[in-house]
């Protein structure tokens, strides 16, 4: 892990994958809140979490196009900063939520397409985050919400 500006780690990221997004016909919204996200970070682990959620946004879209808002802010309690992932797809029913990080979880047929996933890229990303001595969660928000926070350096 080094220690890296994680406003700037998120830009860089979404510079380089915003191509295939637009591609793939993923639209990406970014809002970041001011200041520096110090943070120790494994670069090559945020980039699975990263690649995980856009692939799932892919993966269980019920239209053509999809849209992503992507949010950065210091949490209000805590020295921490908060990322959320949010999707426009069609969510996960609420007794489900917590579950979705649970290694070879599935939801029902709601979320699930033709081309289904082993039910493990929830529990990478999961694992990563407690790596970092954060947390994780979902929440339906107009599609599926994943609520990350990660220590920040002080």
């Amino acid at each position: 892990m080094e220690e890296t500006d994680f406003k700037d780690y998120v830009e860089k990221y979404l510079e380089l994958v915003r191509p295939d997004m637009e591609n793939q016909q993923v639209e990406i919204e970014y809002f970041c809140g001011k200041g520096k996200f110090p943070v120790r970070l494994d670069r090559e682990e945020f980039k699975r979490i990263f690649n995980n959620l856009f692939a799932n946004t892919v993966r269980y879209r019920r239209k053509e196009n999809s849209r992503v808002i992507i949010s950065l802010k210091r949490a209000l309690e805590g020295s921490s900063l908060e990322l959320v992932f949010q999707d426009d797809g069609p969510g996960v029913p609420k007794e489900n939520l917590e579950q979705i990080f649970d290694s070879f979880y599935r939801v029902d047929d709601s979320r699930n397409s033709a081309e289904k996933g082993s039910g493990i890229g929830l529990a990478v990303v999961k694992e990563i985050i407690i790596g970092h001595g954060g947390t994780i969660r979902a929440e339906n928000r107009g599609g599926l919400a994943v609520i990350i926070r990660i220590p920040v350096m002080d």
